[in-house]
């Protein structure tokens, strides 16, 4: 009788379902300053950002216009860099963002930039393209 249970274990056939998984939720890495009654808010930055959205830059809810604001995300969309963000408030109203980008380079040197942005309601007055920086410029406190 003991052979009989195993022969009749030995012919069940398992039955092997599969589906596809459902597809994780873009990580959006976003960052918010006050400034009196201004609120900015920064997102999808750096590695942090869905591939089909660009880094998206708001003021109150509206969106950051004027004519460097395109350079500012490209600036920002680098997926292999770390970037750390200062907000500075200005008595006139104005917001300067602060921008320090660490990075390494094809030879697998850590590397440096850093840049800033000023907004003076909802557009970008000023902006200072990323250049080379040192490390001090990264580990600002």
């Amino acid at each position: 009788m003991f052979y009989l249970v195993i022969a009749a274990a030995a012919q069940v056939v398992p039955v092997i379902t599969t589906r596809e998984p459902r597809p994780a939720s873009p990580w959006v890495q976003s960052v918010q300053a006050s400034c009196g009654q201004n609120v900015v808010i920064v997102s999808g930055y750096g590695v942090g950002r869905p591939l089909d959205q660009p880094v998206r830059i708001l003021v109150n809810g509206r969106p950051v216009t004027g004519r460097d604001v395109q350079r500012l995300r490209n600036d920002l969309s680098k997926d292999s860099a770390v970037y750390r963000l200062q907000f500075l408030c200005s008595s006139s109203g104005g917001i300067t963002m602060r921008i320090a980008e660490g990075f390494t380079d094809s030879n697998g040197t850590i590397r440096y930039r850093s840049g800033a942005a000023v907004i003076r309601g909802n557009t970008l007055s000023r902006y200072l393209e990323m250049e080379d920086a040192d490390a001090k410029a990264f580990w600002f406190r």
